[in-house]
């Protein structure tokens, strides 16, 4: 609590100080504005250029002539609007001389000198908060990868480069501070440009849950993938819609005119379309972080120095014997321990782990126990659980068992590849340190254990989410004001 503490109020110092740097920036630098003009017949010098304005607000500072380019520098004399035209010129300029001094060009808050401090202080804010993320993020994932507060970080750090990134661009555009409000509002717009990309990605989710459902049955949990295809596909394009349906729509237009400039409405059209497309970039990065954590724990092999393996259970035939699904996680058990057994020479005890369901003949643990046995595994070289009823009851009596046969050992487990994440989870909230290792399993139930796990992940850290998409939610609603009081 004190660190979140101390965090949040470096960062509301920090963002005042680099606001009231910006200013002082831009107040001293931005008394004096230069503005080129390209000329159709350049002079012999120039003086020779004239130069005409509407009105006397202006002071010059100093000219110079670079072959068909011609530079001027003023500063204002008093507020308003000024606009300049010279003899044989492309095109005229206006300029803004405003109350405090500092003049912009073309627009209220156009270009203006020392406006790169916008785009540096911004790029320094940014670059603080992803450095103090990825701090605690390397923090928690050394204490343990298995946390969902880790893929909340990840998420957020996907989210935070791209900003930067995105601003980094600004700062070499030398983007004006118009522009800079609003692409700090239009954020979540690069959801627009992954449309093809999460249209593809969601039909073949879709795809792959169908067979899912046609395989396994039909549940909500076998219908994640097709929910999260639909939400995918509509979240982006029903903005688009929206914004298309408010600018053509005729039956609309009397009412809500989303063309006129000083119209409220407008900005309010802009603050949701926007606003949408945030959410939604905001839930794609969230649900590839989920996906970066379940490959990656999913591949971890465990360090050679375990002293037992749980096996977790899950159904068997009717026969007593073991499923496909459940016999590949007994199998990655024996190969982790003839691994471990060429790589270090320590032996390990299996610890078969699963309850007696109302419809099995014999609980999972007997089952995986008499496969072991098959295998040519020693007898006393198995200890069951045959107690537990789901997975954080595997891992719960799986190391009480360790630890009357071996106290004080080391314990991995041994489930299937998209199961490890969430088993890796319920050992770390029990205080239980335990690595997994993953068993092969058919693709389509990958999809959606993706989905699972990005539910659960949200879920865990409901509170933190809310925090930072409020956030958003109020710097965007801020955002959008300014830019409509800048144009009115």
């Amino acid at each position: 609590m004190k660190t979140r503490r101390r965090f949040v109020i470096t960062a509301v110092l920090l963002a005042l100080a680099l606001a009231a740097v910006s200013v002082a920036v831009i107040l001293i630098s931005g008394r004096t504005i230069t503005c080129n003009f390209r000329l159709l017949e350049p002079p012999a010098s120039a003086e020779d250029v004239v130069v005409v304005m509407d009105k006397p607000n202006l002071e010059e500072v100093s000219r110079r002539l670079e072959g068909d380019q011609f530079y001027v520098t003023y500063r204002g004399t008093a507020v308003g609007t000024v606009y300049l035209a010279i003899e044989k010129s492309v095109s005229g300029r206006v300029l803004y001389i405003h109350k405090t001094g500092f003049l912009t060009e073309n627009t209220f808050l156009g270009p203006t000198n020392g406006d790169w401090i916008i785009h540096v202080s911004i790029l320094i804010y940014l670059v603080f908060l992803f450095a103090v993320l990825l701090r605690a993020y390397r923090r928690n994932v050394k204490e343990s990868i298995y946390q969902y507060r880790n893929i909340t970080y990840f998420g957020i750090l996907l989210y935070l480069a791209s900003l930067i990134i995105r601003h980094v661009n600004y700062l070499l555009q030398r983007g004006s501070m118009e522009s800079t409000i609003s692409g700090l509002i239009s954020s979540g717009t690069y959801a627009v440009l992954s449309l093809p990309l999460v249209l593809i990605v969601s039909v073949l989710v879709m795809i792959s849950n169908i067979k899912l459902v046609r395989k396994e049955g039909k549940s909500i949990r076998n219908m994640l993938g097709l929910i999260l295809g639909m939400v995918l596909s509509f979240g982006i394009i029903i903005p688009v819609q929206i914004g298309e349906l408010l600018q053509t729509s005729s039956w609309i237009l009397p009412y809500i005119d989303v063309h006129n400039m000083n119209g409220i409405a407008l900005y309010i059209e802009i603050f949701l379309e926007q606003m949408s497309f945030t959410l939604v970039t905001y839930g794609e990065l969230l649900l590839i972080s989920t996906i970066v954590f379940a490959l990656r724990v999913a591949r971890h092999i465990p360090s050679f120095d375990k002293d037992a393996i749980a096996i977790l259970g899950c159904q068997i035939r009717d026969d007593g014997t073991l499923t496909k699904l459940l016999q590949s996680r007994v199998d990655r058990a024996l190969e982790f321990a003839r691994m471990q057994k060429e790589a270090a020479g320590k032996d390990i005890l299996f610890i078969p782990s699963g309850g007696k369901g109302g419809d099995e003949p014999v609980s999972e643990a007997e089952a995986m126990r008499n496969y072991l046995l098959e295998q040519g595994v020693p007898e006393e070289k198995i200890a069951m659980d045959d107690k537990s009823a789901d997975t954080f009851e595997n891992i719960e009596f799986s190391h009480r068992v360790m630890e009357e046969r071996i106290p004080g050992g080391k314990m991995a487990f041994s489930t299937t590849n998209y199961h490890v994440l969430r088993a890796g989870i319920y050992a770390h909230n029990q205080g239980i340190s335990a690595e997994g290792i993953g068993a092969p399993t058919k693709a389509y139930f990958w999809i959606n254990a993706f989905i699972r796990e990005f539910i659960a992940a949200f879920d865990a850290n409901l509170k933190g989410h809310l925090i930072v998409l409020s956030g958003i939610t109020i710097v965007t609603a801020g955002l959008t004001v300014l830019y409509y009081l800048i144009n009115n």
